[in-house]
């Protein structure tokens, strides 16, 4: 699943952010099967991308608070 945005460009272009969302910035007189297929082609390496996120992603642990502590 991704985000598709219509912008004044002449290329395609697709984005993996941090939170794993897939963000495609396509021209406006792109077809919609053309940009399809071309995220389906680099299906591959946006995958590795949101891997590599996910490895760095921060873990956060439940805080306990403790009467007294400050």
């Amino acid at each position: 699943m991704f985000a598709l945005e219509y912008s004044n460009r002449k290329t395609l272009g697709i984005e993996v952010h941090p939170d794993s969302s897939v963000v495609v910035k396509a021209p406006h007189n792109s077809p919609l099967e053309a940009i399809q297929t071309r995220v389906s082609n680099r299906g591959r390496w946006i995958t590795k991308q949101q891997r590599q996120f996910a490895q760095y992603a921060p873990t956060l642990t439940a805080q306990e608070y403790v009467s007294g502590e400050g």
